[in-house]
């Protein structure tokens, strides 16, 4: 019989992780543990929000709120009251804010409830909502570049003719410094690093060192060495407030030149409500890895870019036990971005040793290497558990498939005469006359914003005039055929009041005025300077998904399937009242999270939530 009285509930959030890959490759005997959790449990395919792009789907399975409820609708949100230009650089308001959010997140509705609970890098999280709970990890926005990094990763390139002319002093008698360079941190960290290649008894090697004395040696690395964490205090880029800070040094080559590769420099304190307890798991399990980056940015071997993304999730992993065994909250969630970052660097790459071509085998093995990963740490939780006593869930936002066009939708419109450019004198770039643009498509989601007199600061289309501006949009897009194909790339295009299918309405707050998607093989890209004045070689050119980069969600109908994945989401849980052995077959949305984590916790729904639970895995 079910422990009916268990509710104690652990979600496991791991970004970009398809359903359909998963399936496969536990077919194939490869993911033993994702095995293992959907025969002792159940399992579902999830089917995303629109658009299925990170923040609004994390904040979808956080409050069972749709986008158009919850009003985080991209990556970026354009409010009103703010001029359109501010999507030009991305955005006035970055989509990962929590307060962004209108409806109740679950751990705010636990702590209601009389229950705790712990809220562990998730994402649009920050700044924290719980008045009693624990709050830890920053922003859990991906990237490089997040909200909380000093300096993004980056690959020293140590060639002989660039070595500087300083001399190193103390050096000992058995060492022989052939060349020194003195290199900046980061663009956002002050100070300086000096690197010296060396000769010692035991070959060739680097050293590294804080200036020129030998004295400040931090460590002499061969190939594939690592060096020890290196902590310093620096001023945050974006608060500008004093933080204890980690990274470390790997040598990569050494050869022609030397290559060493340095983590990003991330918070080695201050990232967690109460204080101390992001510091109490940096003393249990080192310095944190926060998104090591994207591969192809950061050209770093696919050996060493497992070895970061096994770091980072097995810090996570081991950091969620000791919270879970330590604290013993009612609620836990947690999210890592290992897949995503694989899927968008590897995926197109994957598919195309598929159909035949050798030289992407590396690209393969590491889209199946981020899932044995992932299922080694879903391993390490499952043992470290009392599944008779507490639920652990797995769920993502979203899936991933390849593509091998690109649409540049403000480049159609400024063609249709909806954005007004001109090319920059200086740099040749587009340069956006927003008292003469009519509207803009914002960066990465399908949405395309009306510059709405009354509504956008600066606007100039009248009220009278929202409807047949529409229609403009409308007819562009549709009219539009991809120079590279012939056809047209759209597979649908909605104005906003007519979006009900997917949760939107004229209501609906930071949703576009015109929402669009294009077909499985395509994607979007929305920055205001993908405008061109290319003549038409160069538009196909431009059209083509350059090695090496692609493989995208969120720019489709949510969940389509291409090329053996798919863009949905995964959902599935183990524990004592959840039914063993149950797939899912029906249609279940990420709406359904929600629902499904309040009836094991025994407690109320938000009157925000519009999900339902998950009921058939509960007995």
């Amino acid at each position: 019989m079910p422990n009916t009285n268990a509710r104690r509930v652990i979600l496991y959030g791991i970004d970009g992780t398809d359903p359909v890959m998963v399936k496969r490759l536990v077919a194939e005997g490869k993911l033993p543990n994702f095995q293992r959790l959907m025969e002792q449990g159940f399992f579902t395919e999830a089917l995303p929000s629109y658009s299925g792009k990170t923040p609004q789907n994390w904040t979808t399975i956080a409050t069972g709120a749709e986008p158009g409820s919850h009003s985080i609708t991209d990556l970026y949100v354009q409010k009103a009251g703010e001029p359109l230009a501010a999507a030009e650089k991305g955005g006035a308001f970055n989509g990962f804010d929590s307060s962004l959010s209108k409806a109740e997140f679950i751990w705010n509705t636990a702590e209601k409830a009389g229950l705790s609970a712990i809220v562990f890098n998730y994402a649009c999280a920050a700044p924290s909502t719980l008045e009693k709970g624990i709050w830890i990890g920053g922003s859990g926005e991906p990237g490089p570049e997040c909200q909380d990094t000093v300096a993004k990763p980056q690959v020293y390139v140590l060639k002989p003719d660039q070595a500087s002319t300083e001399s190193l002093d103390g050096v000992p008698a058995d060492v022989d410094v052939t060349a020194v360079w003195r290199e900046s941190l980061g663009a956002t960290a002050p100070g300086s690093v000096v690197f010296a290649r060396i000769k010692d008894t035991q070959g060739e090697a680097v050293a590294i060192l804080t200036d020129s004395s030998w004295g400040s040696l931090k460590g002499i690395l061969r190939v594939g060495d690592y060096s020890a964490w290196m902590v310093e205090s620096f001023p945050h880029p974006r608060t500008e407030q004093a933080l204890k800070c980690a990274w470390k040094y790997k040598c990569l080559s050494i050869g022609d030149k030397a290559e060493v590769y340095r983590t990003k420099i991330y918070p080695a304190e201050g990232l967690s409500t109460p204080d101390g307890i992001y510091e109490e798991l940096i003393e249990q399990f080192g310095p944190f890895i926060n998104e090591p980056g994207h591969y192809w940015s950061y050209p770093i071997g696919h050996d060493t870019y497992d070895e970061v993304n096994l770091e980072q999730l097995e810090w996570l992993t081991n950091s969620l036990i000791y919270l879970h065994q330590t604290y013993q909250p009612d609620l836990l969630m947690m999210k890592s971005h290992i897949i995503d970052h694989y899927n968008h660097d590897f995926l197109n790459q994957a598919v195309k040793y598929e159909e035949g071509a050798a030289e992407f085998e590396a690209c393969y093995q590491s889209m199946i290497n981020c899932y044995q990963i992932v299922d080694q740490c879903l391993g390490l939780l499952l043992d470290s558990v009392d599944l008779t006593t507490t639920h652990v869930l797995l769920v993502s936002d979203h899936g991933c498939v390849s593509d091998e066009a690109q649409v540049y939708i403000n480049d159609i419109l400024a063609r249709a005469g909806i954005v007004s450019a001109a090319p920059d004198p200086e740099t040749g770039k587009a340069r956006i006359d927003y008292s003469r643009t009519k509207a803009l498509g914002i960066p990465f989601g399908g949405h395309i914003t009306i510059n709405l007199k009354g509504r956008q600061q600066d606007g100039i289309v009248e009220p009278e005039d929202y409807e047949t501006v529409q229609e403009e949009i409308t007819d562009a897009l549709l009219d539009y055929r991809c120079p590279l194909t012939g056809k047209c790339p759209f597979a649908f295009v909605i104005r906003k009041q007519d979006a009900g299918i997917f949760g939107i309405n004229q209501h609906s707050e930071h949703a576009g005025d015109i929402l669009f998607g294009v077909r499985t093989g395509y994607h979007i890209s929305a920055w205001a300077g993908s405008i061109t004045f290319d003549d038409v070689a160069s538009e196909v050119y431009k059209a083509k998904v350059r090695e090496p980069w692609g493989a995208m969600h969120g720019d489709y109908w949510p969940g389509v399937r291409y090329k053996g994945s798919s863009d949905m989401a995964i959902f599935c849980g183990i524990g004592p009242r959840l039914r063993p052995g149950y797939e899912h077959k029906k249609v279940f949305r990420l709406t359904g999270v929600t629902p499904t984590l309040c009836r094991l916790l025994n407690i109320d729904v938000a009157d925000t939530c519009e999900g339902g639970a998950l009921s058939e895995a509960i007995e």
